[in-house]
């Protein structure tokens, strides 16, 4: 599906700096909530890590291992992928907006109708999500801390990919490669 022309009903599209925003939003927001749990879950485990780092400091120096606590596998599966991704889809589905979008005024629109998202939309949408985050999360999951040559490299193979994201800025209705693929745009309400 094609779509060169705005939907029929009055829309302003969204465009790239506005959209960023909403996802820097929606990325602090997860981070304080993922932190909440994190410490609830795992509080004594992390003071535990925390008292240990600070009786081996040498010379004053508290060195901390970042490897010191790491959660188990079940909850970085649950709460860095699964659980993301329902809350993304379910909020297209039935606010048509995740937080981020809803404080500045953004909604999440068939590009045929202006109208509510399909479930096949959202899900599609989330599949657009996925190519550029494929490189820095098999990275991550390997358990490859961020260093600037890994970063670098990660960067290499990310842009090509990212542009899906970045084509938001150049594309006349605003819309990246994830929005394409499911018929959707961003617009301001």
């Amino acid at each position: 599906m094609t779509i060169t022309e705005p939907p029929p009903l009055p829309v302003k599209p969204a465009g790239f700096g506005i959209r960023l925003l909403a996802h820097l939003i929606d990325s602090a927001i997860w981070t304080f909530l993922l932190m909440l749990v994190v410490v609830g879950l795992f509080g004594g485990e992390i003071v535990v890590a925390a008292r240990k780092a600070v009786e081996q400091a040498s010379g004053g120096a508290v060195i901390i291992d970042p490897h010191m606590f790491q959660p188990p596998l079940w909850f970085t599966l649950v709460f860095n992928y699964a659980l993301p991704v329902a809350v993304l889809v379910l909020l297209w589905k039935w606010k048509s907006a995740t937080p981020g979008k809803m404080i500045l005024g953004l909604k999440v629109v068939s590009a045929d109708t202006g109208g509510p998202l399909t479930m096949k939309q959202c899900l599609l949408r989330m599949l657009g999500y996925v190519p550029p985050l494929i490189p820095l999360t098999l990275l991550m999951s390997a358990g490859i801390a961020p260093r600037p040559l890994i970063v670098v490299g990660a960067g290499v193979i990310t842009v090509p990919l990212l542009w899906g994201f970045l084509s938001i800025a150049t594309d006349p209705m605003k819309r990246g490669w994830h929005d394409k693929m499911a018929g959707t745009m961003v617009t301001v309400r």
